[in-house]
């Protein structure tokens, strides 16, 4: 299987969410990153 090959099938499963997931998605990440970082700062 190529890289090729799955690029497009992974393209094809998520092509159809909508939009209102992604900005959810993208904000979680950013959250989860967030709180990552604020455990980390104290212990520098």
């Amino acid at each position: 299987m190529s890289v090729a090959s799955v690029r497009r099938a992974a393209k094809e499963s998520v092509s159809g969410l909508p939009r209102a997931f992604w900005w959810l998605w993208a904000s979680t990440l950013v959250n989860r990153l967030g709180a990552f970082v604020s455990i980390l700062v104290p212990i520098r």
